[in-house]
Order: structure tokens, then sequence, then C-alpha cells
């Protein structure tokens, strides 16, 4: 995906890799489970490995998907833990 100036000059490039590398993750989750329009849900569990939750980061991710036509939803539960949930815009 392609990525903002404002965003490229704000972000490391250890953060831009990290991104980069969940993005990937996600992307083929997205394209394995989005159907009819339904919300598709990608747990915390999905990309912890690979994401440091740092808010700008996270922000940044978040706006790339909003970019592309996603509603971005940050969730979390103290029993059913954290999760983004992606929906057509």
């Amino acid at each position: 995906m392609a990525i903002s100036p404002t965003i490229a000059n704000e972000l490391s490039d250890e953060q831009l890799l990290t991104i980069a590398a969940v993005e990937a993750v996600v992307d083929i989750h997205l394209i394995s489970q989005y159907r009819d329009g339904r919300p598709v849900v990608v747990r915390n569990s999905l990309i912890a490995e690979l994401f440091l939750f740092d808010s700008k980061v996270l922000d940044a991710f978040i706006e790339k998907y909003e970019a592309a036509g996603w509603r971005v939803t940050k969730y979390e539960n103290e029993k059913q833990g954290s999760w983004l949930n992606f929906t057509k815009q």
C-alpha cells in the first residue's frame, strides 16, 4: 500500500518495516475472511509477534487501511483481549 509523506517523515525505518510486515499478515487474513461486507476481526494474537503496539505505529497502520477503504475500529476487553475490526467504509 502507498504511504503518505507525512507518515514517512514521522516513522523510523524500523517502524515502517514493522507496518509492512503486519500489512502482509493482515492482507492475507482479509482476503481469506472478507465475505459479503461482513466485518473481519483481526485478533491481537494474529499480529502480536510482529507488531510493536506503539500508538504512533498503530495509528499509521490504521490510517493506511482507512485510506484504502476500510473502517478500522480498535477494541480491548479484559476477558476477550484486543482486536481490530475491519469493515467496508
